[in-house]
């Protein structure tokens, strides 16, 4: 982490960096059959797809098929890993990887304005749940969901509303809320998604796989 915040920093037009180790829930741990990665196959470049139109692609009922995104979601919509775990005949260790499949929402899709909101809070006032409580309970349709900082009292909160003049009242209440102690607000710009390592290991994956 040292060396790429050296490296960032020493880009043209970066004056500060600031980095987080962020915390997540992951999913239940699940075993991928050859049926799961059939599926898992036809929707990698399509996660729209109708039911019926995979279970057509695979040769899979309609039954099967949700009952294969159920467990890829998860019963909450979670992230399910999967373990492989080749063994080398001149090595008694396993080697295992581990792939996390997340739901990724685009939450501009609708035509809304989404947008990060950063809250530091006080810690003598109240606790990392106390603050997501509050934000549930007073902005249900407007807070979609936080990453917490493992290393300082901090949130990175994504709020959605309908036009981005919607935003600066929103974030006066939030300034002014007693566990808040500072807010920074973040709008993004249209960004290119490159491939992760978790991308490049699932196509190999999935390459490899006679379906």
């Amino acid at each position: 982490l040292d060396e790429l915040a050296r490296f960032i920093h020493g880009l043209e037009g970066i004056t500060k960096i600031d980095m987080h180790t962020l915390l997540y829930e992951k999913g239940d741990r699940c075993n991928l059959t050859k049926t799961d990665l059939k599926v898992l196959k036809t929707i990698r470049h399509e996660a729209r797809m109708p039911i019926a139109k995979i279970a057509k692609q695979t040769n899979l009922s309609p039954k099967r098929v949700r009952s294969v995104l159920r467990k890829l979601m998860g019963e909450t919509g979670s992230a399910p890993e999967y373990f492989t775990e080749p063994t080398s005949f001149g090595d008694a260790r396993t080697t295992r990887q581990c792939v996390h499949f997340r739901i990724v929402w685009n939450l501009n899709a609708g035509g809304s304005t989404t947008f990060i909101i950063r809250i530091d809070w006080d810690v003598d006032k109240g606790s990392r749940g106390d603050l997501i409580d509050w934000l549930q309970t007073d902005y249900p349709d407007k807070f979609w969901y936080a990453l917490t900082s493992a290393t300082t009292p901090t949130l990175f909160c994504v709020f959605v509303v309908e036009h981005m003049r919607d935003a600066e009242p929103l974030v006066q209440e939030i300034i002014n809320a007693p566990l808040v102690a500072s807010v920074d607000v973040l709008f993004g710009y249209p960004t290119k998604q490159f491939d992760t390592p978790r991308d490049v290991l699932l196509n190999q994956l999935l390459e490899k796989t006679e379906l």
